[in-house]
């Protein structure tokens, strides 16, 4: 987008001062040239770029960076600032827009001096809860007390951390002695994290049930009598 004088509409806003409509018009600037064929926005050069809480704390305070960083490195780097309780999970540019984590900070619609806000998410205590909730269904489908008694025959318990980023949130695990084991299966919607298992024992018939998970309304057994 120009001006009648052949400059950037968003280098005009900037200059006076209107730097939320800047990262606007900037936004439109790339949508235009993405239309263009063979036409990228450069990702050249270092932008100063902020990332605050929504009470105003900083996590990066007018840090250059490359203008190529994508945003998850960026939400990396404020998160490994962060102190407190959950992670930084989204960043929102100053018009209240989420930012695609997997794209640059220049075609993200940043510039010089932008200021971003972090949202902190419980991902990390929500997929405790549930793996603990989920080791308990576990030790009630085998019939013991303690962790002690299932560790004693090799079994490992589940690593929820392990099943999202080694098993890409799918695995099955035996249970030694039990003819079978769990079938357990995680995934993030818009209301959380959600780990749904399935468990039978071969030599029973009928002895299939299936349980969901969440941090919010605990364990559910949603389905039985199959296998």
């Amino acid at each position: 987008l120009l001006t009648t004088d052949g400059l950037k509409a968003s280098s005009v806003a900037l200059e006076r001062g209107h730097r939320a409509l800047a990262e606007v018009l900037r936004g439109y600037e790339i949508r235009a040239s993405e239309s263009v064929k063979g036409e990228e926005p450069p990702d050249e050069g270092t932008l100063v770029v902020s990332v605050i809480l929504a009470s105003g704390e900083y996590l990066v305070k007018e840090q250059s960076l490359p203008a190529s960083m994508k945003i998850k490195t960026l939400i990396e780097t404020a998160n490994s600032n962060w102190k407190g309780e959950g992670d930084v999970g989204t960043l929102f540019s100053a018009e209240g827009q989420q930012l695609e984590s997997e794209v640059s900070l220049s075609r993200a619609g940043l510039i010089d001096g932008s200021v971003v806000t972090a949202l902190i998410t419980d991902d990390a205590a929500n997929l405790q809860k549930i793996e603990t909730l989920f080791h308990e269904v576990i030790m009630s489908r085998i019939g013991v007390e303690t962790r002690e008694e299932l560790e004693e025959r090799n079994f490992t318990f589940p690593s929820l951390k392990k099943l999202i980023e080694e098993h890409a949130c799918s695995h099955y695990y035996a249970v030694p002695g039990m003819y079978g084991g769990f079938q357990a299966t995680i995934h993030k919607g818009e209301e959380g994290w959600k780990l749904v298992t399935e468990s039978w024992c071969r030599v029973v018939d009928g002895s299939g049930q299936r349980h969901e998970i969440t941090a919010q309304d605990g364990t559910k057994l949603v389905a039985e009598g199959f296998v």
